[in-house]
């Protein structure tokens, strides 16, 4: 019984050196060249875009998305219901 266990204790005892001894030296040693390629730097965040009133019921929506009058461009409108309210 003590045979046994002492067989198990030093099964255990060199499989767990074998798989520290691997780890470790995975930490120490840089990986191959070609195998894994660095991560690319973060894109620069994009700047935000301008809120514009709507001239009709006074909502902020972005100028990319707001209407525009065709006679009048410097006004804007969140939405073509609003536009068409417009006086």
């Amino acid at each position: 019984m003590i045979l046994r266990f002492l067989e198990i204790a030093l099964l255990v005892a060199i499989l767990w050196r074998l798989i520290v001894r691997d780890v470790v030296a995975g930490l120490r040693t840089p990986p191959a060249a070609g195998t894994n390629p660095p991560n690319p730097p973060p894109a620069p965040p994009s700047p935000p875009e301008t809120l514009v009133r709507c001239a009709h019921c006074g909502v902020l929506v972005p100028a990319s998305r707001a209407w525009r009058a065709p006679a009048a461009q410097d006004t804007s409108y969140c939405s073509r219901r609003c536009l068409a309210a417009a006086p």
